[in-house]
């Protein structure tokens, strides 16, 4: 299919000269001579490729060198696949009347930067050790998929003695060299047929590419399946994160379960998550087959917040009255004593990490000690405080009390009642563990968890 560049995938070398290929095909015939029997093989190779270059002067160049050594037989001709390694072979060495022998021709269309081409190169192998006990004619072809992965597949019949055994111990080990893991999922299947003096195997191989390499954990390795990742965001602004793997394995499951782990670990580290929740599930009588889930959970506003809620109560001085009643009176309506305005501040936060700074009460003359307690939610990423403050307000029925230092449903207070998420940027990112921080325009100040638990009141 021309206009892909599959230099890295299949290639091709004679003499000099150098091709990327498309397509190939090779024919074998056995060479049997009277009163001598076998005496060696008849090769031969089709191949449709193109030379191309940076620019026009450059393929002249390359041409030029090609068109010369293309004009000369006996000289060696390799087809190659990943990292160069071997697919077929014709040497010269052991190539019999000045072999191999070339034919070959420009084909229509190319481009100013490509010129393509087809060879035919064939040649008789004879004379150094056996032939092969088995001749094999196949014929390689290569399918771009629409996201530019290719797939490469061989199809071809092996006849001899052995056809099956020289498929299995011969054909296949080579495709899969050429095609290796773990960026490549090699298939194959094959059918025997023969008598008591031939057999034949037809068989079709295939290597296909994938998107990213295969996991591999040393004792176990996955040959084919599939991963995702899939991230939510809920009603909390909170990010979710699931990484799912259902992989065929060969090895252990365990071993790979671990790999995975390790793997999910690091990217979670990387943005300053861990595992919050793993699942997995094997089966092992069809198929060993390791199907694994890993979820981790951050906060999604830009800070370690993840959920904040705050209320108030006021209760105001109004005058208030109760009912007392009497045996052998009429009830009477009595006015309770005066009292003061209160307000009854309490709310709650979760981070990320970390521990929120519990936020000042409005008012600081408390009619009750205040009440801030931390809590380690135990998965791991949420950390919880909560507040409580019943406190005088500057009401009516006394003196008021003493504002607080964040003062009274100021703009800063009025963004932590709306969820504490300011629209400013932070001045800092989350701090090493020890260290607090305050998120620009909210007031908001963030404690780091010490690496013993504690709580280091540093920066504030």
């Amino acid at each position: 299919m021309p206009g892909f560049d599959l230099s890295t995938l299949l290639s091709c070398s004679y003499g000099t000269s150098a091709f990327q290929v498309e397509n190939v095909s090779v024919d074998s015939v056995p060479v049997v001579k009277a009163n001598e029997g076998r005496t060696g093989t008849k090769i031969t190779v089709q191949i449709d490729g193109y030379i191309s270059a940076d620019d026009p002067a450059d393929l002249t160049t390359a041409l030029t060198a090609a068109y010369a050594n293309l004009g000369i037989d006996g000289q060696d001709c390799v087809v190659s696949g990943i990292n160069g390694n071997p697919l077929l072979a014709l040497y010269a060495a052991q190539c019999a009347d000045g072999g191999p022998h070339i034919e070959w021709n420009c084909k229509p269309g190319g481009t100013p930067i490509r010129m393509d081409f087809r060879l035919k190169v064939h040649g008789e192998i004879r004379g150094i050790g056996n032939p092969p006990s088995a001749v094999d004619t196949w014929k390689l072809s290569t399918h771009v998929r629409v996201d530019d992965l290719k797939e490469i597949v061989r199809t071809g019949e092996v006849s001899g003695v052995s056809a099956p055994s020289y498929f299995l111990s011969v054909v296949l080990p080579q495709f899969e060299q050429a095609f290796p893991d773990p960026n490549w999922v090699t298939e194959y299947v094959y059918e025997s047929s023969g008598d008591a003096n031939k057999t034949k195997a037809s068989y079709r191989t295939s290597a296909r590419q994938t998107a990213t390499p295969l996991p591999n954990s040393g004792l176990a390795e996955a040959v084919d399946g599939d991963s995702s990742t899939r991230i939510e965001r809920d009603e909390q602004q909170r990010l979710v994160t699931t990484y799912d793997y259902d992989l065929v394995i060969v090895g252990s499951p365990t071993d790979m379960l671990t790999w995975l782990r390790n793997s999910v670990m690091q990217q979670a580290t990387a943005a300053n998550q861990i595992i919050w929740k793993e699942s997995s599930s094997t089966t092992y009588i069809r198929e060993r087959r390791l199907r694994a889930s890993f979820v981790t959970l951050q906060a999604g506003g830009g800070n370690p917040l993840m959920n904040f809620s705050q209320s108030l109560e006021i209760n105001t001085f109004s005058d208030t009255y109760e009912v007392k009643t009497y045996a052998g009176a009429d009830p009477i309506v009595v006015q309770r004593p005066s009292t003061v305005e209160t307000l009854t501040q309490s709310g709650s936060a979760t981070c990320q990490g970390a521990y929120l700074k519990a936020p000042t009460a409005l008012y600081l003359t408390y009619l009750e000690p205040p009440d801030v307690r931390y809590e380690d939610l135990g998965d791991g990423v949420q950390y919880r405080t909560s507040w409580k403050y019943v406190v005088y307000t500057a009401g009516g029925g006394g003196s008021g009390g003493t504002p607080g230092t964040i003062g009274v449903l100021t703009t800063s207070t009025q963004t932590q009642l709306n969820g504490g998420v300011s629209t400013g940027a932070p001045t800092a990112a989350l701090a090493p563990s020890g260290t607090a921080f305050n998120v620009n325009g909210t007031g908001l100040k963030f404690l780091a968890r010490s690496q013993q638990g504690g709580f280091i009141k540093a920066g504030w």
